[in-house]
């Protein structure tokens, strides 16, 4: 786990930004506050791949835990 701050003022792990494409077969991790991409250039590609994936991943399982209390 990476925590960062952004230039909005949010803090916190950088997994749980928004894994989205950036164009030109590079994808990025947005802020879900103010929308900034972190293309992540100074990772290496394994940790960039690591750091998508895990983003990911949690952003699925949020996503399920939505539609689990929506039909609650």
């Amino acid at each position: 786990m990476a925590r960062e701050s952004c230039f909005c003022g949010r803090i916190g792990e950088l997994e749980d930004r928004e894994p989205v494409y950036a164009g030109a077969g590079e994808w990025g991790l947005r802020c879900p506050m103010c929308g900034h991409l972190d293309r992540l250039e100074a990772w290496s590609q394994a940790a960039r791949a690591w750091m998508l994936a895990e983003a990911a991943r949690r952003r699925e399982s949020a996503v399920q835990i939505d539609i689990a209390s929506e039909a609650v």
